[in-house]
């Protein structure tokens, strides 16, 4: 089982090691603004090899990786299309973090913006999404990861619940090259009235080969509405999909009910304070805690003995 954090690695953001720098597009927009933009993704990819460099040494073999690594991507994919002189350092960076990843066996993924909707009926929006998609596929590409949901672009539907929708869904995934498609999954949802895991499969993942990723928080506030034990969601939902790779799910707790009542019922807390790995060791799973406090988290639970 491996544990892994998102993003953002605390105990370097301190030292401003981070991987999400932008501008915004008024900055862009100034002469210089194409290199300014490039400037600040070398930075990120450059950080990007830090923290791998800091979690290979403090033994975290999972990490997702911030989808906004290469801002304003689709206005300065000229150069990355072109190989200009301006990228290939960047192009380097992320080939020398692909070779850390596979020479230790490290799991990375992306997780799409909230605003990636593959169902959406505005074609606005689905150019959009496709375009960020690929994005984030042609990164993997350039790192040499295989194009496997071992290492995974994951999403959410997005919408509200319509039968509808699994059909737009579907129709613009055939869309998708086979850098997104080989390597997409689908999150249910942490709201009752949008995708929950049986939605997912049976509506769309089960007609496309798409796996699962289930995420425990958002099924405590969406329960799934077929089955209540994760045993049976596992045997029924998650193996089926995965194809003998082994599955991701999601782990976080709630903030309101751990550590302030006054939160709203959907937000994630700073720590991880309700996770029983004897229960979930049972399972072939690898999990990514989804908790504020990122890898300071799961370093307490390691000390407190609750991880092994």
């Amino acid at each position: 089982m491996r544990y892994g954090y998102a993003c953002i690695n605390k105990t370097l953001r301190s030292k401003n090691i981070f991987t999400s720098r932008t501008c915004k597009l008024a900055k862009f927009s100034n002469s210089d603004g194409e290199k300014h933009v490039l400037n600040l993704a070398l930075q990120n990819v450059k950080d990007l090899n830090t923290i791998l460099d800091w979690n290979i040494q403090n033994n975290f073999n999972f990490f997702r990786i911030s989808s906004s690594i290469l801002p304003w991507y689709k206005l300065v994919q000229k150069y990355y299309k072109n190989v200009d002189e301006l990228v290939i350092p960047i192009l380097e960076q992320l080939k020398l973090a692909g070779e850390k990843i596979i020479n230790n066996n490290i799991r990375v993924s992306f997780h799409a913006d909230p605003y990636i909707r593959l169902a959406s009926k505005n074609p606005n929006v689905v150019s959009t999404s496709i375009e960020n998609l690929e994005m984030l596929g042609w990164i993997f590409d350039v790192m040499g990861l295989d194009r496997s949901k071992f290492y995974k672009i994951n999403l959410h539907v997005g919408l509200k619940y319509n039968p509808y929708d699994a059909t737009l869904f579907i129709k613009h995934f055939k869309y998708l090259s086979n850098s997104v498609t080989s390597r997409l999954t689908l999150e249910n949802d942490d709201s009752i009235n949008m995708w929950n895991v049986s939605k997912l499969y049976n509506d769309i993942c089960s007609k496309i080969n798409v796996p699962i990723v289930y995420d425990h928080f958002h099924n405590t506030l969406a329960p799934d509405t077929l089955y209540s034990t994760f045993s049976d969601i596992y045997n029924n939902y998650i193996i089926p999909t995965w194809n003998n790779i082994t599955p991701v799910i999601h782990y976080s707790s709630s903030k309101k009910i751990w550590e302030n009542n006054f939160f709203k019922r959907t937000a994630h807390a700073d720590g991880i304070w309700d996770f029983d790995y004897n229960f979930w060791k049972e399972f072939n799973v690898d999990v990514m805690f989804e908790s504020k406090d990122k890898e300071l988290s799961i370093l307490r639970l390691k000390t407190n003995g609750v991880l092994q």
